[in-house]
C-alpha cells in the first residue's frame, strides 16, 4: 500500500479518484468534523483507504463533493468504518444519499466478544500499531491542514481493511456473520435529525433546579442570548458561555459592569465579548414574569405484567450475554427490551416490528423470547 497519504483537494483530483473508488470492492472510511469548534457542524476531512493507497479528501477547496454520493450509495462497494454511526450521519447530511453496505469493525469486535474495541486498542492488540490520538480534538475546520493532521487522518483508515479481514474471519469462525450483517444494516439506516433548539432546555442545566422563579426567568434570558450569539458567530454554545457561568449569573443578577467583573468565570474575554449582552439579558429576566416549575408530563409506565416481562427479559439477556461472553446489548438493545415488554403476542410474527430484531435474531432467539414473554401470562 502507498505509505504517504494522497491529498485530494481539487475537483480534477476528485474526478480522477472517483474512477478508482468505483472500481474498488471495499473502502475504509473515516470523517473529521468541526463539531467541537462550530455551532453549524460540517464535514472538514474525509479519509478513504483502498487496498493500495490512503486518500485524504479536503472538501473546502473542492467545493462540490456530491459526486462521492455515487460511491456511498453503491451497494456493490463495501464501506468499512470503526464506530460508523456518527460518520454515517455526517455523510448523509453532506452528500444527501444513503450509505449502503457497511462493515463496522467496532460492532464486529463487540459481537465476537473482544474486550477492548476502541480503534487504538484494536490496532495495538492485533497489529502492534500505536495510534497517536493527540489530534483527536484538533480544529479540523482551520486551513491549511498541517502535515501532522494529514498523517493522523490517514492512519485512522490505513489499517481498517486488515482489521476488517481479521474480524470477518472471526465472525465466520464463531457463526456470527449473519448477526453482524443484520446489525450493520440497522446502523446504516440511522436517521439524521435536524438540529433544533429547545428554548425550555435551560431547566436542564446543572443547578437550575435550585433557582427561585426570578432566577429561572433570568436564566432563560441568558440561555436565549447565548443561543443567538452561538448561531451568529458559529461557535458551540459552551465556547460562548459555559453552563456553570449561566447558572451563576442567574443566581447573582449582576446589574452593572463592576459587579459582573467580580464574578468567578467572568474573564476579560467574556467581559469584552459578552458583558453588554449578559447585563441586558439579566435586566430582561428581572422584568419578565417569574418562571414557575415545569409542568411534568406523565410518562408511560409499564403496568405490573409488563414490568414482570421486562424483568424476565433482562434476566434472560444477562444470562445469554454471559454465555456468549459479550455485552448484554449485543443480545438485545434497551429499546428492543422495552418494546418486547409491551407485547402480548404468542407467535413469532409478534416480533417482526421490534427495533433491531431482524430475521436472523428472530430465528436465533425467537422461541426463547416468546417463552420468556409467556411465562406467568
Amino acid at each position: 500500500m502507498q505509505t504517504v497519504p494522497i491529498v485530494v483537494a481539487t475537483p480534477t483530483e476528485l474526478a480522477g479518484l472517483m474512477q478508482h473508488l468505483l472500481a474498488s470492492p471495499r473502502l475504509a472510511v473515516d470523517t473529521e468534523s468541526n463539531s467541537f469548534y462550530a455551532y453549524h457542524e460540517r464535514l472538514c476531512v474525509l479519509q478513504i483507504s483502498t487496498a493500495d493507497a490512503d486518500y485524504v479528501i479536503d472538501p473546502f477547496p473542492i467545493g462540490d463533493i456530491s459526486p462521492l454520493a455515487e460511491v456511498f450509495a453503491n451497494p456493490g462497494i463495501e464501506k468499512i468504518f470503526h464506530a460508523a454511526q456518527e460518520d454515517i450521519r455526517l455523510l448523509k447530511r453532506t452528500l444527501g444519499c444513503p450509505v449502503e453496505n457497511i462493515f463496522d469493525t467496532m460492532v464486529a469486535a463487540r459481537i465476537v466478544g473482544w474486550k477492548e474495541v476502541g480503534l487504538a486498542a484494536c490496532l495495538k492488540n492485533h497489529f502492534n500499531v500505536i495510534l497517536n490520538k493527540k489530534l483527536q480534538r484538533s480544529d479540523w475546520g482551520r486551513r491549511p491542514l498541517t502535515a501532522e493532521q494529514i498523517e493522523y487522518a490517514a492512519k485512522d483508515t490505513h489499517w481498517l481493511v486488515r482489521l476488517r479481514e481479521n474480524l470477518h474471519q472471526e465472525l465466520l469462525r464463531t457463526g456470527r456473520l449473519e448477526e453482524a450483517i443484520e446489525q450493520f444494516h440497522h446502523i446504516s439506516q440511522v436517521e439524521t435529525p435536524k438540529k433544533e433548539f429547545d428554548p425550555e432546555a435551560f431547566r436542564k442545566l446543572k443547578g437550575a433546579r435550585e433557582l427561585d422563579p426570578r432566577g429561572l426567568a433570568v436564566l432563560r434570558e441568558l440561555f436565549l442570548y447565548r443561543e443567538e450569539r452561538a448561531r451568529s458567530i458559529n461557535r458551540p454554545v459552551f465556547m460562548v458561555l459555559p453552563d456553570l457561568l449561566l447558572v451563576r449569573l442567574a443566581q447573582t443578577h449582576p446589574a452593572d459592569h463592576a459587579h459582573l467583573k467580580t464574578l468567578s468565570g467572568v474573564t476579560s474575554f467574556v467581559l469584552d465579548r459578552h458583558g453588554r449582552g449578559i447585563l441586558e439579558a439579566v435586566a430582561r429576566g428581572k422584568l419578565a414574569p417569574p418562571v414557575g416549575p415545569q409542568e411534568r408530563r406523565p410518562q408511560r409506565m409499564f403496568d405490573g405484567r409488563q414490568m414482570a416481562r421486562y424483568e424476565r427479559l433482562r434476566a434472560w439477556r444477562m444470562s445469554k450475554a454471559a454465555e456468549r461472553g459479550v455485552e448484554s446489548d449485543i443480545i438485545l438493545s434497551n429499546q428492543a427490551m422495552k418494546e418486547l415488554a409491551l407485547l402480548d403476542g404468542s407467535d413469532l410474527a409478534a416480533l417482526d416490528d421490534v427495533t433491531g430484531l431482524g430475521p436472523h435474531k428472530r430465528a436465533l432467539y425467537g422461541d426463547e423470547l416468546l417463552n420468556v414473554l409467556q411465562q406467568n401470562k
